[in-house]
């Protein structure tokens, strides 16, 4: 499960996946596959929590 930190709604495809993954202010958080969830993690928009 990831958050997204901005307000701006973004569009990210999984660089593992390709899976389509929407986050905005008002759907900050997500199941993200693992495979994906490392290189989200590389980025400041994101932070893992617990679900």
């Amino acid at each position: 499960m990831l958050r997204y930190l901005e307000h701006s709604p973004v569009v990210i495809h999984g660089s593992s996946t390709g899976r389509r993954y929407e986050f905005s202010a008002a759907s900050p958080k997500q199941r993200v596959d693992a495979r994906d969830a490392e290189s989200l993690l590389a980025t400041p928009f994101f932070r893992q929590v617990n679900a």
